[in-house]
């Protein structure tokens, strides 16, 4: 069957992201929170599809935020930490003439699904915490010192958590696309 079909690593890379942003920006953006609004309506088809293909846009947008930012440290080695994600990351460019074997299109394409689009959802969060994160602290301007104390903890380990992820996930890919290129069958 070569149709249209779901991929759901698209999904998590692209969509997930640029509507959690979208949600993030629709109440400084006036259109944008009555289209959010307007689910209910005769038009929920319509708005559906213009909020999903805003997400796309969106999720896009966020991908060469990281990539610009978050993925290019993982150029950079971390001393104090010993993981083999934790050295320095050169991307390694896939050599297509290999693609051409059957086998070795369906180990990229695993590779793809499984590292690739895992470290662009946990970079593409990784964004969205970043720069979500002080609107929510100016939120939390009537709690108490404690209060926003934990608050900072919390967003300091979820950010921590995304960042490891999304550096493992790209050193796996990485990893697997350098097995491709050496594989000499």
């Amino acid at each position: 069957m070569n149709g249209l079909r779901f991929d759901f690593g698209l999904l998590i890379a692209y969509i997930v992201p640029g509507f959690l942003s979208l949600f993030l920006l629709s109440p400084f953006i006036p259109g944008l929170e009555n289209l959010f609004d307007s689910g209910n309506d005769e038009k929920a088809v319509i708005t559906g599809f213009i909020i999903t293909s805003l997400a796309i846009v969106t999720g896009m947008s966020i991908s060469l935020i990281r990539d610009w930012t978050i993925d290019s440290t993982f150029k950079l080695k971390i001393p104090f930490l010993s993981a083999k994600h934790y050295k320095k990351i050169e991307l390694e460019n896939i050599d297509y003439y290999r693609l051409t074997k059957q086998e070795v299109l369906n180990a990229y394409l695993e590779a793809r699904t499984t590292e690739r689009r895992t470290h662009q959802f946990y970079g593409n969060t990784l964004v969205l915490v970043a720069f979500s994160t002080p609107h929510l602290f100016g939120e939390l301007q009537n709690y108490s010192i404690s209060c926003r104390i934990i608050f900072w903890i919390i967003v300091l380990a979820f950010f921590l958590m995304l960042y490891e992820a999304a550096r493992r996930s790209y050193w796996k890919f990485n990893n697997a696309i350098i097995k491709l290129n050496s594989n000499r069958n």
